[in-house]
This record gives structure tokens, C-alpha cells and sequence, in this order.
């Protein structure tokens, strides 16, 4: 078997900024009713990304009939506004607009709503387009993911946007809690606490309604707690998923290092459909 063949996906090469990128795409059969691109974490890929949600992307566009994009990043990073990435000089949001622009025309959407979620370095990146490209992506999510401290001194939204986030609170890698994100002595960035970027979303999004929250058990032993912020500019909501014990993992996925370096996986929740719920309501909104 290739190293690919497990995937629904397919590689497709793109021609942007005097270089060629590369993306996988998967489209269902029947009529499609939604653009969702997946980005990947650091070190990552549009492939390795969609084994580590465990094919549930995959699975729900069949269902919910959306076309399904993993963008590559170049040098397996994303320019998400930290400014220490291997990345720094690449316009990935410049990439990943115009890569929407050519779908929506290949494939006849010029209205159907569109959506970012990532993971990691490629949740920043979803927190990026939601600063520069709010009025490309109706919704983004980041998983594992917090607002860089730097992102957050530079970004002004031109609309509201919903953002979701989904972290857990013993993620090894970005601290829940905010602060240094680096190997050992070498730190990479800053980034503001969870609670902190949910907060600065709704600020944001002008949303005037009070939290509303509920926590539930997973069927192997993890709490989540789920907090709405509705009431807001546009429509929008934010949205928090907290995973109790969390690792740097994606929720309902592989566990695709050993916990002990990056923590344990939840596997009785459906991060994907979680997301996909919430991207949907987006996407109704007037």
C-alpha cells in the first residue's frame, strides 16, 4: 500500500507567488454545500493531518456533503503571525485566500460558506485568517491553539467572525494557561491563556450575552466543559471546548506520538463533529 493510498484525499499542485504549493482536496458525491480547509501543525502535512483527525473530516463530509481541503504549508510551517517561524516571509494568507478563490471556481461555489480550522501552528494560522481574511471564512477553529501574544496586538478583524477553540489543560506544548511556547530554553513565542483568547474573540465579536456553559463526561474517563458566547456582532458566537487532561492531541484522533511527549488523546469525544457543528451554525447565520 502507498504511503497515501488510506486517504479519501488527493494531491493537487498550485501555483502561487512564483512557486507551487501543494494541498489535497476530497469532494463527496452529490451537491456541496460548504468549503472547509483543515491546516496542519508544525512539522505536519495536509496527509498527516487528515490521519491525526482520523479520517472523522473525511467521514463528515461524506455526510454533510463539504468540500474537504488540507492545505501543505511551506517548509511544513505556517506563517501565523508569531514572527519566529520558519515561515516569517511567506503571505500564507495571501496563499490560502487565493487557493479558496480557484476552488470556489473549479468547482462552481462562488456562495457556499467556508471554513478554517487547524491544529497547533496551523490553529494560529486559522486565528490569522480570522484577523486578515474575515470576510473570506465565515467561522475558524483552532485546536490546541492560542492566540499568539503578538497576533493579538496586531489584529483587526474588518467583520465579525465565529471562533472556536478546543484545548486541553495538560497540553505539554502550548501551555493552557498561556505563556512561552519552545523546546527547553529556546522559546518560539508567546501566547496569551486560553481564556484569554476566547476572551479576546469575544471582545472582538462585540459579544454581549453572558457565558453559558455545561460539562459532560467522556466515555473514557475525560471532562469537557463547553462555554458559548452568543449575542454577538454579526451572528457570530465563540465558543470554548476545554478537555480536562488534554493533551496536545486532536480530540476523538490519533494518538500520534507517545503521551509522554505530547500528552494523551481523548478518544470518547468527536472533536471533528463538535466543530462541524459549530461551523454549520456559522454558516446559517443571516
Amino acid at each position: 500500500r502507498g504511503p497515501t493510498d488510506d486517504l479519501k484525499s488527493i494531491c493537487r499542485g498550485f501555483d502561487h507567488d512564483g512557486g507551487r504549493r501543494f494541498y489535497r482536496v476530497y469532494k463527496p458525491a452529490g451537491q456541496v454545500g460548504a468549503i472547509l480547509f483543515v491546516l496542519h501543525g508544525a512539522g505536519g502535512s495536509g496527509a498527516a493531518q487528515e490521519r491525526i483527525d482520523g479520517g472523522s473530516f473525511a467521514r463528515l463530509a461524506d455526510r454533510e456533503r463539504f468540500l474537504l481541503v488540507f492545505p501543505d504549508g511551506l517548509g511544513r510551517m505556517w506563517n501565523d503571525g508569531r514572527g519566529r517561524t520558519v515561515a516569517n516571509d511567506v503571505d500564507d494568507v495571501g496563499y490560502l485566500t487565493t487557493l479558496l478563490a480557484a476552488l470556489r471556481r473549479e468547482h462552481r461555489l462562488p456562495a457556499v460558506p467556508a471554513y478554517a480550522a487547524g491544529m497547533s501552528n496551523g490553529g494560529m494560522m486559522a486565528f490569522k485568517l480570522a484577523c486578515d481574511a474575515a470576510d473570506r471564512f465565515a467561522a475558524v477553529a483552532g485546536v490546541v491553539a492560542s492566540m499568539s501574544i503578538r497576533l493579538s496586538e496586531s489584529c483587526t478583524p474588518a467583520k465579525p467572525v465565529a471562533v472556536a477553540v478546543m484545548n486541553g489543560t495538560a497540553d505539554p506544548l502550548i501551555p493552557y494557561d498561556g505563556g512561552n511556547v519552545g523546546i527547553g530554553q529556546f522559546v518560539w513565542s508567546r501566547v496569551l491563556s486560553t481564556a484569554d483568547t476566547v476572551a479576546f474573540w469575544a471582545r472582538a465579536n462585540g459579544c454581549s450575552a453572558p457565558p453559558v456553559g455545561d460539562t459532560q463526561q467522556t466515555e473514557d474517563g475525560y471532562a469537557l466543559s463547553i462555554e458559548y458566547r452568543a449575542r454577538c456582532e454579526g451572528g457570530t458566537e465563540v465558543m470554548l471546548i476545554r478537555v480536562e487532561q488534554g493533551g496536545h492531541t486532536w480530540p476523538g484522533g490519533l494518538q500520534y506520538l507517545p503521551s509522554a511527549a505530547v500528552g494523551p488523546t481523548v478518544r470518547g469525544f468527536d472533536g471533528s463533529a463538535a466543530l462541524w457543528t459549530f461551523f454549520r451554525r456559522a454558516g446559517r447565520r443571516p
